[in-house]
């Protein structure tokens, strides 16, 4: 089986919707000192996190696209590869 796992801290808020980018809708927005975990409900079916600056203006029930920088992939028994996305994300706002 094949599994891809993405840290909240590798996830970005995005405008420009790709191949490569999630959609779905904020459902919760968590203040945590200097910056927000953000959980979104992507339209895929997972829920996401990730990590935003405190000042990024997300609300919860928000529509929002989100893509990767980095992930690991796993497949079967062996050890995980690292993939660095070299696309790099428009930040929304």
């Amino acid at each position: 089986a094949l599994r891809v796992a993405i840290r909240p801290e590798d996830l970005t808020p995005v405008d420009l919707q790709t191949s490569g980018t999630f959609r779905g809708r904020v459902d919760v927005v968590m203040d945590l000192g200097h910056f927000r975990q953000v959980e979104v409900v992507a339209e895929a079916g997972p829920v996401l996190k990730m990590f935003v600056p405190k000042e990024s203006p997300i609300g919860t029930g928000e529509p929002i696209s989100v893509a990767s920088t980095r992930c690991l992939v796993y497949l079967g028994d062996e050890a995980p590869v690292e993939l660095i996305l070299t696309r790099q994300p428009v930040p929304s706002r």
